[in-house]
């Protein structure tokens, strides 16, 4: 080993090649490494954002068809709609839109047991639409029996979303019982 002015020039050349050239490119290596993964979650969080405002417009812009087309745009709206053209008796209140329900509901049923005995591909080519207004009549029925009831429909609505979603939550969309 040389000595050079008190010191071992081996071991201050592999210090210097340490610190000028691999020290840089191993810090280089986990800035670039730590600038992608950065990069990767700010890309994650940028798409997440750019999702959550196209669903936000697609929404919007249903919306507005709904509006523009139909007039209605909530549950709400839908209900007093329905509370108008509501004409039966007030003394069966609550059993004329129950017995309803259940007719149309059975009449939804109805289309679907065809749909299965004779197939998809041998009926009407309006079948969809059919099965769609008979649909639209058990929404009428649920509306006026929550009118009925001093109940807003899209509040409703609300409860039944945030029960779903709580099952899903913990797991419990399988199985029977309310109290899962």
């Amino acid at each position: 080993m040389m000595r050079h002015y008190g010191y071992n020039t081996k071991r201050v050349g592999l210090r210097l090649f340490w610190e000028t050239l691999i020290l840089p490119i191993n810090l280089t290596l986990c800035n670039i490494e730590n600038g992608f993964v950065a990069s990767t979650q700010r890309i994650s969080r940028i798409w997440k954002d750019h999702k959550v405002r196209q669903k936000t417009k697609l929404k919007q812009q249903a919306d507005t068809w709904l509006k523009e087309k139909y007039g209605m745009l909530t549950f709400d709206d839908y209900q007093e709609t329905a509370r108008k053209t509501a004409v039966y008796p007030s003394n069966y209140k609550l059993t004329y839109p129950a017995l309803g329900l259940v007719g149309e509901a059975g009449e939804v049923a109805n289309k679907i047991k065809k749909i299965i005995r004779d197939g998809e591909t041998k009926m009407p080519p309006d079948w969809k639409d059919q099965v769609a207004s008979e649909i639209g009549d058990v929404l009428w029925y649920c509306a006026a029996l929550a009118s009925d009831l001093d109940i807003s429909l899209g509040r409703i609505a609300g409860q039944n979303r945030a029960k779903l979603e709580e099952r899903m939550q913990n797991n419990k969309i399988h199985g029977s019982g309310d109290k899962r």
